[in-house]
């Protein structure tokens, strides 16, 4: 299984991909559109493995949501506020909540209350 958090802003979605030990595989960039969204998707499902992913609630995020699990990712969408708490606010950067999220979607079931799965109500 592979984890990846996903940052998202107006023009730009920030991802941070980890492997099952949680040593970072990938640090990257990509438009949130669908053709760079479906791009990205198979890019990283070519490592042969599931791939689990957080993003924060926001605008645009239902989007980059559905686009990833039509491609085969299964994505949940975290509470903004509770994940701004996992990381200092020194050091807040889109590619530092990225790296948060990735840590969020590896961790076991019973730390996801965090995110609200895709099938919750919203």
């Amino acid at each position: 299984m592979l984890y990846a958090g996903l940052d998202l802003s107006r023009q730009r979605l920030d991802v941070h991909v980890l492997d099952e030990e949680g040593q970072t595989l990938e640090v990257t960039a990509v438009h949130p559109d669908v053709d760079a969204l479906r791009t990205l998707a198979g890019h990283v499902l070519l490592q042969g493995q599931e791939v689990s992913a957080a993003i924060e609630s926001m605008t645009g995020a239902r989007f980059v949501h559905d686009q990833l699990e039509r491609w085969g990712w299964d994505v949940a969408i975290a509470d903004a506020v509770k994940v701004k708490g996992l990381a200092p606010l020194a050091a807040k950067t889109d590619k530092i909540d990225a790296h948060v999220l990735a840590e969020l979607a590896r961790r076991d079931q019973s730390d996801r209350d965090l995110a609200t799965r895709s099938d919750h109500p919203r």
